[in-house]
């Protein structure tokens, strides 16, 4: 893989969460992960996260595929210097993106559900189909158009869309996080856990050691020893690289025994990524 694939490679991927929802107006997170592409070359990081996600990667021709199970399904995602795909399976829900020189796709499948969204340089389509009707939206040439089929109404179906493309950027947006960590960019870490002292003295300290920006949202500290069943979810915190951040216990509501307490850091995806005793 020569030095130029590998730019637009982490191109690809800077570009994955960049879905058009033509139905709502939502800001999505465009963050910049442009160091992915060198791991993704034959220093490929497998030993990260080989503890809590089992891997498979295989070389197919001039395509390597990456191959993953978590706890919230099952992830896989493809690299060649033509495109590159990503799929999400779960009980009840599939969704699949492409990314190529020429286009996005990005598709969603649900029980009685399909929505795909097509997107070149001058025309953007979102079609929605269900056994009640279909409607598509396209944009093109500074011009929108509304195509409906079938006996629901046109506020019912604009609805089903918007709810279906949330979707959609969620399980995109879960598929970058295990891409970032899987290939060893997104690293975050418990640095130190500071168990001795008051509620206000003991903390915890959160570090991005990976070399993007990372969002804490959705992230949960917890502890796993003791009696203590406690947990926190952060909120929207971005560390920037290098970066760390303490959290004490009036914060938090965990409070840390020093006797053998141990805080674990879980991912979006329901992963321990981290974790850090009182007495280490």
């Amino acid at each position: 893989m020569n030095l130029g694939n590998i730019t637009q490679i982490a191109f690809v991927i800077s570009s994955l969460i960049m879905i058009p929802l033509i139905s709502g107006n939502i800001t999505l997170d465009n963050r910049d992960i442009s160091g992915l592409a060198f791991s993704l070359n034959s220093s490929f990081v497998e030993n990260n996260y080989s503890d809590y996600y089992s891997i498979k990667k295989e070389h197919l021709g001039e395509k390597v595929v990456y191959t993953y199970l978590t706890p919230y399904g099952k992830f896989t995602f493809s690299i060649s210097p033509e495109k590159f795909e990503g799929e999400v399976f779960r009980i009840g829900r599939k969704v699949k993106v492409m990314y190529s020189s020429s286009e996005k796709v990005y598709e969603l499948w649900e029980p009685e559900k399909y929505l795909k969204i097509n997107t070149t340089p001058f025309r953007i389509e979102s079609y929605l189909k269900t056994p009640y009707g279909s409607i598509t939206f396209i944009s093109q040439d500074g011009k929108n158009s509304t195509q409906i089929s079938g006996y629901l109404p046109k506020n019912a179906l604009i609805e089903i869309l918007r709810e279906s493309e949330q979707i959609l950027y969620q399980e995109v947006e879960l598929l970058k996080i295990s891409t970032e960590e899987i290939t060893g960019v997104r690293k975050v870490e418990i640095t130190y856990l500071n168990c001795s002292g008051s509620k206000e003295k003991e903390y915890v300290e959160i570090t991005n050691t990976g070399i993007v920006p990372v969002n804490l949202r959705g992230y949960v500290l917890k502890d796993m020893e003791g009696t203590n069943t406690k947990s926190y979810e952060f909120e929207d915190i971005i560390l920037k690289p290098g970066e760390s951040i303490k959290f004490d216990s009036s914060v938090t509501g965990i409070t840390w025994n020093n006797k053998g307490d141990t805080a674990v850091l879980i991912n979006p995806l329901g992963i321990i990524v981290s974790q850090r005793s009182c007495d280490e």
